[in-house]
């Protein structure tokens, strides 16, 4: 592609991303990070066939109250890297959501109706300010990473240990959460549990060699 054929405005960047959904993924993938934009283009939410949503690096600071309802197949949602103060309080509705990536974001509290959620496997939620999770998130029975590192955690929700799919923990970076529970620390001999808040490891190296040794 020449300079002149290239997208030369945020306007032409979006256009460009949509036709790209539409004739090479058939509408199944989005992709509208590093766009600058401050709300999510009406245009889109026509598009209820979309899996995969990338919304990453962007400045939003809310999604449409219609979100969830216009895309009820999506699997794949990136949020991260906006402002977003809150998520759908309907996440729960969306049945096929297995990643969802929420991190640097300015959230304070997650959706009670995400434990509707069960075939979700990847919750990414690191440097947010949430304060607590739900008891209730121990239904998430098909999760099996879940970072939440760098919040203010003061504590953790009653029977996550018996999410038996679990991996990868990361709780660290929560300086008032000082007691994690024996339970939660060995999680039946997963692979990696980071519980501390001294902490720095990143959820991200340990996932990779975690990919590594499950393909080896």
């Amino acid at each position: 592609m020449d300079d002149r054929s290239k997208p030369s405005s945020p306007e032409d960047c979006l256009s460009h991303r949509l036709e790209k959904c539409e004739n090479i993924t058939a509408g199944h993938e989005l992709n509208l990070a590093d766009l600058h934009l401050t709300t999510v283009p009406s245009q889109i939410l026509n598009m209820s066939s979309l899996r995969v949503m990338n919304l990453r690096n962007n400045n939003l600071a809310s999604l449409p109250i219609e979100f969830v309802e216009c895309f009820p197949l999506l699997e794949v949602v990136n949020l991260a890297q906006n402002h977003l103060t809150h998520l759908p309080p309907d996440m729960g509705s969306l049945q096929k959501l297995r990643k969802l990536f929420a991190q640097s974001n300015q959230l304070r509290s997650l959706p009670l109706s995400l434990t509707g959620c069960t075939k979700l496997v990847e919750l990414f939620v690191q440097h947010n300010r949430i304060q607590d999770i739900p008891d209730e998130f121990a239904l998430l029975s098909s999760l099996q990473v879940l970072s939440i590192a760098h919040n203010e955690l003061k504590t953790l929700p009653k029977g996550l240990h018996a999410l038996v799919k679990l991996k990868v923990v990361d709780l660290s970076g929560n300086p008032d959460l000082t007691d994690v529970p024996e339970n939660i620390r060995r999680l039946h001999d997963r692979h990696a549990v980071l519980h501390s808040k001294y902490l720095t490891s990143s959820v991200y190296q340990v996932y990779v060699s975690l990919n590594h040794m499950s393909m080896s």
